[in-house]
């Protein structure tokens, strides 16, 4: 039983060194989490609050709705077998449950950490006079994160099937837009922007998508049938 439980623990310390260290860093670089801060030094945040949610629903929404119809119509036809009709889509309350962990965890380590780190690191050769990264350094970063963060969804489809060259690009081109959506939203209006963004997306995904990636399945199960 203990030795079950290590890789939780030792995900959740992880978890909590990347966070420490994102907020260090993102500090350093006027970005952060201005919602949680306002509210942990006093101040009142409603109107902050309500500023972020429409350019959030809209960035993490939009795009969302146009990238699942481009895995519908261009991707999913092109998919080997495995993935159209192996590839496990949970109950909806569990996939519920998942966009919290998107929104949250997965926010937590490719804005506030891996964001601000390489715009950090970009920013020591090109910066502005202040010593802050200049606006290409940033925006070099976010792209970067942007694809790791898309990259990072590979081990899931190579557990199902070999990669391909277009299994990577799509998980690049499909998480990669709407990471730098998120990374863009983090600059500008801090990381709860971005966690509500992430939140909406994989509402659209998680809910929207699978929902009608079971109606595809079977319409194709009752076609080979």
């Amino acid at each position: 039983m203990g030795a079950r439980a290590a890789p939780g623990a030792q995900n959740a310390v992880l978890m909590a060194v990347a966070t420490g260290l994102g907020l260090l860093i993102a500090h350093h670089l006027g970005l952060g989490a201005p919602l949680l801060e306002g509210l942990l030094a006093g101040k009142a945040v409603t109107a902050q609050a309500q500023a972020i949610i429409v350019p959030a629903l809209i960035l993490g929404g939009v795009p969302t709705v146009l990238l699942l119809l481009l895995e519908i119509t261009v991707f999913w036809p092109r998919l080997p077998q495995a993935m159209r009709t192996a590839f496990p889509i949970p109950a909806l309350w569990k996939r519920f449950l998942a966009c919290f962990y998107g929104g949250i965890a997965e926010e937590l380590l490719c804005r506030l950490f891996l964001l601000s780190l390489l715009a950090w690191l970009i920013g020591l050769v090109w910066h502005v006079s202040d010593g802050r990264p200049a606006l290409g350094a940033f925006w070099v970063a976010n792209i970067l994160a942007a694809v790791i963060f898309g990259l990072a969804h590979l081990p899931t489809t190579a557990a199902l099937v070999k990669l391909t060259p277009m299994l990577v690009i799509r998980a690049i081109l499909l998480n990669g837009i709407l990471g730098i959506a998120f990374g863009y939203l983090f600059w500008q209006y801090g990381l709860e922007a971005a966690m509500l963004a992430h939140f909406t997306a994989d509402l659209v995904l998680h809910i929207i998508g699978d929902s009608i990636a079971k109606q595809i399945r079977a319409v194709e199960a009752r076609a080979q049938g």
